[in-house]
Order: C-alpha cells, then sequence, then structure tokens
C-alpha cells in the first residue's frame, strides 16, 4: 500500500496507478482491447472457415466493445472512487475508535459511579 500512488509518464501523457486494483482494471482494459483487435483481424481476414457465421462472431465483438467501454468508464471516474473508498476507511477508523471511547467511558462512569454518587 505505501508504494502507491505510481507515476508513470508516457510522451506528453501521464498514467498515474492509485492501487492494487487500479492496475487490475488497467490490465482488463488492455486484454480486452487486444481481444478486440484479435476478433476483428480474424473477422477481417478469416484463417479458417466460420462455422458459426458471422452473427456469432459480430455478437462476440460487441461484448468486448461493451466490456472496454465499461472498464473505461470506470477508469474515467476512478479518481471520485478512489477518494470516497479512502473516505470510507477513514470513516470505519473513526467508528472503530468512537466504540472504543464508548466502552471506555462505560468503564470509568461504573468505577466511579458509586463514588460520585456519595460526592453529590
Amino acid at each position: 500500500e505505501d508504494a502507491y500512488p505510481i507515476r508513470f509518464r508516457s510522451g506528453g501523457y501521464y498514467v498515474t496507478i492509485l492501487s492494487e486494483g487500479h492496475v487490475w482494471l488497467l490490465l482488463g482494459l488492455v486484454i480486452a482491447i487486444l481481444l478486440m483487435i484479435f476478433y476483428v483481424l480474424d473477422l477481417v481476414f478469416p484463417t479458417r472457415a466460420l462455422d458459426c457465421g458471422e452473427t456469432v462472431h459480430i455478437a462476440i465483438l460487441f461484448g468486448l466493445l461493451a466490456i472496454i467501454l465499461a472498464l473505461r468508464l470506470i477508469l474515467w471516474n476512478l479518481n471520485h472512487i478512489h477518494t470516497v473508498l479512502l473516505i470510507e476507511e477513514d470513516i470505519h477508523k473513526l467508528d472503530i475508535l468512537m466504540g472504543e471511547l464508548i466502552e471506555d467511558r462505560v468503564r470509568i462512569s461504573a468505577f466511579c459511579g458509586p463514588d460520585q454518587g456519595l460526592v453529590n
């Protein structure tokens, strides 16, 4: 976790990797794009006879296109998603601390409660 964020420069573009999940999303996007390219090349330059017809081939292409667009949409908004996840993690830690404080308060009031009644 301490290694993130990592920033790469490629030409005029910067790529910032925020977490390990971001790496997997980028890898999925690259693999989906490569599969799309291979299917298009197979459709344009068939190496064998298409036994299922072109309809199935085109359906697979549209499925891969949908996956690519979904991954791209997620990656486009990843900064916002990452910020929300960090805030959620902080809220979880604060909830744990609040629970510990309440337990301490109950323990202190149980210890000092009878004596406090005598003082009043």
